[in-house]
């Protein structure tokens, strides 16, 4: 055997070794995550509640069939919709059922994570093994397999249409990015991206799903459902805003004048008066909508500028990134959906100008908290209750400084090419 040859083994010795170390690492602490009460017992529980004749949406009361989801919401928090998806899981016992789903769980972002490996190029075993290693060190992939929510499934999905729409099969990208809208409500916006690029029959089909998956909850669980899920459930949720770990606009607005008081992890007392708590969070609400809309017709514009993969590229990793900044609620390890957006900025780095330095000190400012949104330590923010403020605060900053680094990528993008000497003696002739 040759000394090249000897080292190649070696370097593929190596980095299947890193992999393989990887990959049990993750799958050590999912199997650990599905014996803990997770996300997932929510959605357990309403499905139980239905297979048992009651309401989805009834008091979600532990059982001695899952002793172990002992969860501390009145009502599952989650669409409809995701209590159809899992109610043949209800029909197992609690243990396989979180064991199946936490393991669906992690095919799905690892799945998102080749499928962007193989669009960068990056499809080899040094980028796979440097992929899953990587992960293990971020903060927000961890929090999301702990969670075991639908972050996961709902990313790939987003992607997959993408993908899909991008190879000629529109109908079922609209499919995909349907029931990604069923499950979570923020990819309902995606739709706005599709009807800006004149995808009719994707935005059709995936309106079409989305309309679809809706009547048969309606059927299966009945009006009051949706009723229920509107009041009872969304007030439970607003109830959450100001929580520590929610990197929400909304909540960084409202929390100066609702503060946070939950002495098991950290309290700080209100900063400002004059506001209740409703009002606090309104005033939140109504800044995230003109972020998100302002957004949405920034993206439009782009798209009547230039419609080609660069364009399109930047504004889907935009559009996702101020949608969790918009979203009430996005806990903490929900910026794994980060994933995409950074992905598809270095998609479009690819074919556009190469930004300015600042622009890559932005960039690289904002991916400092994005990397671990608790590297702070709660002592500081125990001293003062400013100091907590602006602490929780931070994570929002960097999604806001992610966004506009996307921002000017996009305007960067839909600029006129600049026009060579020579190209305007040969335009004039």
């Amino acid at each position: 055997m040759s000394k090249a040859r000897f080292y190649w083994v070696l370097r593929t010795l190596g980095w299947c070794l890193l992999l393989g170390l990887g990959v049990a690492l993750m799958l050590q602490q999912t199997v650990t995550a599905g014996q803990r009460a997770t996300d997932f017992c929510q959605d357990y529980l309403a499905a139980r509640n239905v297979l048992q004749g009651m309401p989805p949406y009834s008091p979600l009361l532990s059982s001695p069939t899952a002793p172990l989801c002992l969860p501390p919401l009145n009502y599952d928090s989650h669409p409809p919709f995701s209590v159809l998806l899992v109610l043949p899981l209800g029909l197992l016992s609690r243990a396989a059922a979180a064991l199946f789903w936490s393991l669906l769980v992690l095919a799905c972002y690892l799945t998102t994570g080749a499928l962007l490996l193989k669009a960068l190029g990056w499809w080899t075993l040094r980028g796979a093994a440097l992929f899953v290693v990587g992960n293990l060190f971020w903060n927000p992939f961890g929090g999301s397999l702990d969670a075991q929510n639908y972050a996961e499934l709902v990313l790939l999905l987003v992607l997959g249409a993408w993908l899909l729409e991008r190879k000629g099969h529109a109908g079922w990208a609209g499919v995909a990015l349907g029931v990604a809208a069923l499950l979570k409500i923020w990819p309902l916006a995606l739709l706005c991206i599709v009807l800006a690029r004149r995808r009719y029959k994707l935005a059709l089909v995936g309106g079409g799903v989305v309309a679809l998956g809706t009547l048969v909850t309606l059927v299966a669980f009945g009006p009051q459902t949706y009723a229920t899920y509107l009041g009872p459930v969304l007030r439970q949720e607003a109830a959450d805003i100001p929580h520590e770990v929610n990197v929400s606009l909304v909540a960084a607005i409202a929390r100066p004048w609702t503060g946070f008081n939950d002495p098991s992890v950290i309290a700080f007392p209100p900063l400002l008066s004059g506001l209740s708590a409703s009002q606090a969070t309104l005033l939140g609400e109504g800044v995230a909508a003109l972020v998100v809309l302002g957004t949405l017709a920034l993206v439009a514009w782009g798209l009547r500028r230039r419609q080609d993969e660069a364009m399109e590229w930047v504004c889907l990793g935009i559009v996702v990134t101020v949608l969790l900044l918009g979203f009430p609620i996005t806990w903490n390890w929900g910026m794994m959906s980060l994933l995409l957006p950074l992905g598809t900025t270095a998609l479009a780095l690819r074919s556009l100008p190469r930004p300015p330095l600042w622009w890559f000190i932005l960039l690289g400012v904002s991916l400092v908290f994005l990397v671990n949104p608790e590297w702070l330590p709660f002592f500081i923010a125990h001293q003062q209750p400013l100091a907590g403020s602006v602490v929780f605060a931070l994570p929002t900053l960097a999604l806001l400084l992610f966004a506009l680094a996307q921002a000017q990528l996009l305007i960067r993008a839909a600029a006129p090419l600049p026009v060579h000497p020579e190209e305007k003696v040969l335009a004039s002739v």
